[in-house]
């Protein structure tokens, strides 16, 4: 669902990854130690299942310019986020929809047309 939202929105370079290792893989074992991501949408159990705390991780990481985690055990329902530092921005969310994408990514992506969203 969360692929076929961002194909929706324009954004078309999206790469799914089912378990922390893989995350990981891409991440921090890049060969091109400045390749960053400017988008990761996790699901914070995904990451808690490896003991690791999502907002810990994605803050920490430099290779992640933005992060949107969502996190169904959150007892807060509204949006929160973190910034790190100008070029980062991490929000935390309790449920992932398109309404959420579209508010984050009108966030983080000068060049996004809510207007042409509004017509698919």
């Amino acid at each position: 669902m969360i692929e076929n939202d961002l194909n929706g929105l324009g954004y078309y370079r999206v790469a799914p990854v089912s378990c922390f290792s893989d995350l990981i893989t891409l991440t921090h074992y890049s060969p091109d130690p400045f390749e960053r991501f400017d988008l990761v949408v996790i699901n914070a159990e995904l990451v808690t299942a490896a003991g690791v705390k999502a907002l810990d991780f994605c803050l920490e990481n430099a290779r992640l310019r933005h992060a949107l985690i969502y996190d169904s055990a959150l007892q807060r329902r509204f949006p929160r986020t973190f910034n790190q530092s100008p070029s980062q921005q991490v929000r935390l969310i309790h449920k992932i929809d398109r309404t959420q994408l579209v508010d984050f990514l009108s966030l983080i992506d000068p060049s996004f047309d809510l207007l042409s969203v509004d017509s698919c």
